[in-house]
């Protein structure tokens, strides 16, 4: 019992980031004075949310990236977290 219960506290947390990383990410493009992704002119949560997921897992798709320095210096630090804790 007490496996299963450390298993599902793991996988909150670790949805728990990839939320986290999708909510900073977010209002930057507010913050930055222009477009956050390079690939698209207007993100919509859902794209943020899934370039989230996406650099957490270190999976990669390549369909949306950052385009100035604090978004990549954001996802650099999320794929980082999510190769080395997992």
């Amino acid at each position: 019992m007490g496996g299963t219960a450390t298993v599902t506290g793991a996988l909150c947390i670790y949805l728990l980031v990839g939320l986290a990383f999708a909510l900073v990410s977010a209002p930057t493009t507010a913050l930055g004075g222009g477009p956050f992704f390079a690939t698209a002119d207007a993100a919509r949560a859902v794209d943020h949310l899934s370039v989230s997921f996406v650099t957490l897992t270190t999976v990669g798709y390549g369909d949306l990236a950052a385009r100035g320095d604090g978004g990549r210096l954001l996802a650099v630090t999320e794929a980082l977290l999510g190769s080395c804790t997992w």
